[in-house]
């Protein structure tokens, strides 16, 4: 099954008002927040990257 880049990733990435919402709401810091959720989106990434095929790019000869 070929996976097009627009259907390999169907949600969307956290806004970054939310980790200054969370930040200020619970005093969570909001770099902890974001790198958690860089996290998790790689870990999404490895799921389905399998699935991704792209040709290798080739330059032309100059």
């Amino acid at each position: 099954m070929k996976v097009s880049l627009g259907q390999a990733r169907t949600q969307p990435s956290l806004p970054g008002e939310i980790p200054v919402r969370f930040e200020k709401a619970f005093g969570v810091d909001r770099e902890t927040l974001m790198g958690m959720h860089a996290s998790y989106d790689f870990a999404q990434t490895r799921s389905w990257a399998k699935q991704v095929h792209v040709p290798r790019y080739k330059p032309h000869a100059a």
